[in-house]
C-alpha cells in the first residue's frame, strides 16, 4: 500500500497507515461483535451501545497513533526490502494486500446479514 500511495503521501505514507489501521480495527470489531453477540443480551447491548461506540473510536485512534509511530518515515527501509522481490512475488503480495482490504468488509457484511445486527 505504501508503494501505491507514495507519490501522493511521500515517505510518511499516511494513507497506507490508515489502511492498515482500518483492517486491524475491522478484525477487532468482527471478533468482538461475534463474542458479544453470543454472550450478552440484546437489551444489555442496546443500553450500552453509545459506550461501545466511544470505546471503538478510542481503539481506532490508538491503532492509528500506534501505526503512525511505527511506520512513519520507514518507506525507504521497506523500499530497500522490496527492491529484491521478483515481479511475480510483488504481484502476489499486491493481491494479498487487496484481499486483506476487502475481506474484512465482506465479513462485516455477512455478520450483519446472518446475525441480524
Amino acid at each position: 500500500m505504501a508503494q501505491f500511495f507514495f507519490k501522493r503521501d511521500g515517505s510518511d505514507a499516511i494513507r497506507a497507515i490508515l489502511g492498515i489501521s482500518m483492517v486491524q480495527m475491522l478484525i477487532l470489531f468482527i471478533l468482538s461483535f461475534i463474542t458479544v453477540h453470543f454472550t450478552l443480551s440484546a437489551q444489555y447491548l442496546h443500553l450500552h451501545s453509545k459506550q461501545s461506540g466511544e470505546i471503538g473510536v478510542f481503539i481506532t485512534l490508538l491503532l492509528i497513533f500506534y501505526n503512525y509511530k511505527k511506520y512513519k518515515g520507514r518507506y525507504s527501509y521497506y523500499r530497500e526490502y522490496w527492491q529484491d522481490e521478483v515481479r511475480s512475488q510483488r504481484l502476489l503480495k499486491g493481491y494479498l494486500v487487496l484481499i486483506s482490504l476487502i475481506l474484512p468488509w465482506i465479513a462485516v457484511f455477512l455478520i450483519a446479514t446472518y446475525l441480524k445486527w
